[in-house]
């Protein structure tokens, strides 16, 4: 997932350039609690069967392990991101003009039950030409979060959402209006939500402020944990820069170029409120799951080079994982992004749409390289988005003519098992 990040290497430079000749106004802070009106069965047609053998190339599935296919025949139904919770499949499609059949087809988030049955429109964005799907949702048991914000620009209005899983309901959480907004980076734990954004400053003279925000879905309550004017002192990062459990937050500090610059990783406890900063170099795109923090250590966002760190808050233990290789020569460059961590064990990264997926143990320090197959030999799969839990590995696929040309369809593909170690083994070679 790009997610514009390479367009955030320039952000904070720009701002101090541009930022201080724009009138930053404060976002009205009015939570709204209403029920979802649009949840209606999709028009496409579908399909759940077992995988025929020959779409993934991979050793024999043991008896343990299910395998399940969904195709997606409406081109508006394109999965660039999914995630489940065991129990659902979620993905989104992006806001974009259909050349076809000359539709403007809007930003959705679709769901499917694993167990089988229709697809369901959860929500859609409420801008016109407006995309709920360009950055990722972060998911709770009860609670999807997600950002509603206009599909071309970087800088736009937006508005923060969180949606019930069990009963539907819609809550807006923080919206700014402004032409200028930039949208959140976001993270969830269980009812809590922390972002970070650029406000009105309360200091005269200064740009814009930096905000750190914890904040609880059901009751409202909402705490700043930092608040910082950015003009030669610091933001914290937004979009792919935060991450939190219930006992911490990791957020992505930028440090101002006239400061010096770089890129530190910064670990709040909830708690206690102390601070302190985990990374010494160039740490970017922080996750945390368990015990475990990761960040990526890079001083550019091309750099290919650059280490994944893996930090062990419980016993202090750390690991300096390499860039992952390809094992195929035919696709030598792995375009690794973010890190994920799932289980308190095992690492991944988005992969911006490669065909192979690098998973990283941990405890025993394998690398495991998962490998998605395009459809046909005739149509190249592009565009694949992964999502690992516990016992469920679930990727999509886009088949297009002619490797380049019309996007034909989208398949999401998964597979079920009693844990992850057994379905990573059943998926390597």
């Amino acid at each position: 997932m790009l997610k514009h990040l390479r367009l955030l290497c320039f952000l904070f430079t720009s701002l101090w350039i541009i930022g201080c000749n724009q009138t930053l106004s404060s976002p009205t802070p009015t939570p709204t609690k209403t029920p979802l009106s649009d949840v209606s069965p999709a028009t496409a047609h579908a399909r759940a069967t077992p995988t025929p053998e020959h779409l993934l190339e991979s050793t024999p599935t043991p008896s343990t392990v299910a395998a399940y296919e969904l195709r997606l025949e409406k081109l508006e139904m394109r999965a660039t991101w999914l995630d489940s919770d065991d129990t659902y499949l979620y993905w989104t499609s992006p806001d974009r003009f259909d050349w076809e059949s000359g539709d403007h087809l809007d930003g959705k988030i679709y769901r499917y039950p694993l167990a089988g049955g229709e697809i369901v429109k959860v929500v859609e964005t409420k801008y016109l030409e407006g995309t709920v799907g360009a950055d990722a949702p972060a998911f709770s048991i009860d609670w999807m979060v997600f950002v509603d914000r206009h599909f071309w620009n970087l800088y736009s209005p937006y508005i923060l959402y969180a949606y019930n899983l069990r009963s539907g309901a819609l809550i807006e959480l923080f919206s700014d209006p402004r032409p200028q907004a930039l949208p959140p980076a976001y993270a969830l734990a269980g009812e809590w939500v922390a972002w970070t954004t650029l406000v009105e400053s309360h200091k005269d003279g200064c740009s814009a402020d930096s905000v750190l925000v914890l904040q609880n879905i059901a009751s409202g309550e909402r705490r700043e944990l930092d608040r910082i004017c950015i003009d030669d002192n610091y933001m914290w990062k937004a979009i792919s820069g935060i991450g939190m459990t219930e006992q911490y937050i990791v957020v992505e500090q930028q440090i101002a170029d006239s400061q010096g610059g770089g890129h530190f990783i910064h670990l709040f406890d909830r708690q206690s409120g102390q601070r302190r900063r985990l990374s010494e170099g160039y740490g970017r795109m922080p996750a945390i799951n368990g015990d475990w923090v990761a960040w990526r250590d890079m001083r550019a966002l091309d750099d290919a080079d650059g280490v994944t760190i893996a930090l062990n808050l419980k016993t202090g233990e750390r690991k300096e994982i390499p860039y992952p290789t390809s094992p195929d020569e035919k696709y030598p460059y792995l375009r690794i992004d973010e890190p994920y961590i799932v289980g308190n064990r095992w690492l991944y990264w988005d992969v911006m749409g490669d065909i192979f997926l690098p998973v990283y143990d941990l405890t025993t320090d394998k690398m495991y390289m998962v490998r998605s197959t395009p459809l046909s030999p005739y149509h190249v799969g592009l565009g694949s988005a992964w999502h690992l839990s516990e016992r469920l590995i679930a990727w999509s696929l886009d088949r297009y003519e002619h490797g380049f040309g019309r996007l034909v369809e989208s398949t999401l593909h998964w597979r079920t098992g009693p844990d992850l170690l057994t379905l990573l083994e059943s998926l390597t070679r």
